[in-house]
């Protein structure tokens, strides 16, 4: 039972919790009436992404899992839209979010076998929490999930880039929204032209190291001596040309932004998630599965 202590619980009581909840996420709540946790999204009002998070109905109140960065600004987003609903919105800091794969406590919905989510109040737990956030992270890029304010971009990104349909975060069948018009506009005109994919880079040299040790902008998921920091690293072009001698000059647009990177200095290696731009004659459905050389070593991308 792992303990990510990058979470927060927001609990929200009242008799119109359902109802208000309802008209402000991209998931239908009522969901929870056959299932035991919800993922979901909620979006500004121009249908671009503010928050993600899991909805948990635990008898009279439902337990919203966040981001603990994203908290305090969920709750003051919900109390702009409660007006007249008769909803109690407050920080639970007693519960604890705890992930395992070992069949204990809820289901993640996101996708089949990635995991479980579990909620209590543990007096004892693993306090390496570090560690715990480095293995549920590498899990997550394993089986390529992006998630929250690590891989998009609050009030900036479309979720339907982000593969949020096949994580099971959307319904096109419960009505209005917060932002409802633009994701079905996306879906149905079938117009998104972007992809998340796996990417490995294998057996880099020195100067990568010296490299990344060298930024200061701080944007993407990275793990240092047991810590999880951020790297601002724009795109793989500029992570394989550290040292300016490329081998291979292919096209890297074709490659994209990185999102999360675990990095691995004694193994020397990297994995993380990218986001791929795909050509006018591509599709998401395309089979993406390359390989591309820089600097004498690999970066592997899968689809």
């Amino acid at each position: 039972m792992l303990w990510l202590k990058d979470r927060q619980i927001i609990e929200i009581s009242g008799v119109d919790r359902t109802e208000f909840l309802q008209s402000l996420i991209t998931n239908d709540i009522k969901l929870l009436e056959n299932q035991e946790l919800l993922y979901t999204a909620f979006l500004n009002a121009s249908g671009r992404f503010f928050a993600d998070f899991f909805i948990y109905n635990n008898v009279d109140k439902f337990f919203i899992d966040c981001h603990q960065y994203q908290a305090h600004e969920i709750i003051k987003k919900l109390n702009l839209y409660k007006l007249r609903s008769r909803v109690e919105i407050s920080i639970n800091s007693a519960i604890r979010v705890f992930f395992n794969s070992q069949n204990i406590g809820f289901l993640d919905p996101r996708m089949k076998n990635f995991g479980y989510r579990f909620y209590d109040d543990f007096a004892k737990i693993d306090s390496n929490n570090a560690q715990s956030l480095i293995y549920y992270h590498q899990r997550r890029i394993d089986f390529k999930i992006p998630e929250g304010i690590y891989d998009l971009i609050p009030e900036k990104s479309f979720v339907a880039e982000y593969d949020f349909d096949n994580l099971n975060a959307i319904s096109y069948k419960k009505g209005c929204y917060l932002g409802q018009e633009t994701t079905a506009r996306n879906h149905y005109r079938g117009s998104i032209r972007k992809k998340i994919v796996k990417f490995e880079i294998i057996n880099f040299n020195d100067s990568i190291i010296d490299f990344l040790g060298s930024l200061s902008n701080l944007n993407s998921l990275q793990i240092d001596d047991g810590n999880l920091k951020f790297f601002g690293v724009n795109n793989l072009e500029i992570l394989s040309s550290s040292n300016n001698s490329i081998d291979n000059q292919t096209d890297f647009k074709s490659i994209g932004l990185i999102l999360s990177m675990i990095v691995n200095f004694q193994a020397k290696s990297v994995t993380g998630l990218a986001h791929i731009k795909l050509f006018e004659d591509e599709t998401s459905e395309k089979n993406m599965n390359s390989s591309q050389s820089f600097l004498g070593n690999k970066i592997l991308i899968t689809n």
